[in-house]
């Protein structure tokens, strides 16, 4: 049957605007505290050469990379790590010098393994906790942002209010960093598990929620936040 299919067509990744629900910054000082307060280069300086999503929602990520990324251009990869998993139309055009791939990240090991990175000219080991910067100002008119979100989380790590929130809130959430930051047109994207007439199959934790002997029992979630920068704001 065509609901048992784990195959998400790249044309069915819904997005949803984002709805801002403050007129001013709503958060206090104590919702970005972490229970390790500790530098995080000392955390990250174990290389971890592991994929933190399931291969299922790594294929749903590349496929959603393959209708929104540029061919040419810059693209700066935010947080990177060992492997970006964009789709083989963007790995040519980064391997005809078509397209340029910056990386920040918390780990050199890591980034010397990203064969989206042609150099180490391309990449820079920062901490954006302690060094924080307007990401918004680097961007060129019209240039979008695109953030991942997943289950997964180191927890100690995280801010204190990430853990107190639902999937959906903590999707609100980055809405209103990216809002207050000045971003336009942030929407949510779905990128979860579907079947071929685009109907979801896990509920927000990874709970496979159709009854099929083909499918697991988990399937890892998977939403995106994007927005755009524009000099209008």
């Amino acid at each position: 049957m065509s609901s048992t299919s784990l195959t998400t067509p790249p044309n069915t990744f819904p997005a949803v605007p984002y709805t801002p629900t403050y007129s001013q910054w709503p958060y206090k000082p104590t919702d970005f505290q972490r229970a390790d307060p500790s530098d995080d280069r000392i955390f990250y300086r174990q290389a971890r050469l592991v994929t933190h999503i399931d291969n299922p929602a790594i294929r749903r990520l590349t496929a959603y990379y393959d209708t929104v990324l540029p061919r040419n251009g810059r693209i700066m990869d935010m947080c990177t790590s060992w492997k970006s998993f964009y789709p083989a139309s963007v790995e040519q055009a980064i391997h005809k010098r078509e397209l340029e791939v910056y990386g920040v990240g918390l780990n050199a090991a890591e980034m010397r393994q990203n064969a989206a990175f042609v150099d180490e000219r391309y990449w820079r080991v920062l901490d954006l906790n302690k060094e924080p910067y307007d990401v918004r100002a680097g961007w060129e008119d019209g240039g979008q942002k695109l953030r991942f979100d997943a289950v997964t989380c180191f927890p100690d790590k995280v801010v204190r209010r990430w853990m107190m929130l639902s999937e959906q809130a903590r999707l609100e959430f980055v809405g209103d960093y990216l809002q207050f930051a000045g971003w336009n047109n942030v929407e949510i994207v779905d990128l979860c598990a579907r079947d071929e007439e685009g109907r979801r199959v896990t509920d927000d934790q990874g709970t496979v929620v159709l009854d099929s002997p083909r499918l697991p029992s988990h399937l890892d979630p998977l939403w995106v936040v994007r927005a755009t920068k524009s000099t209008s704001k």
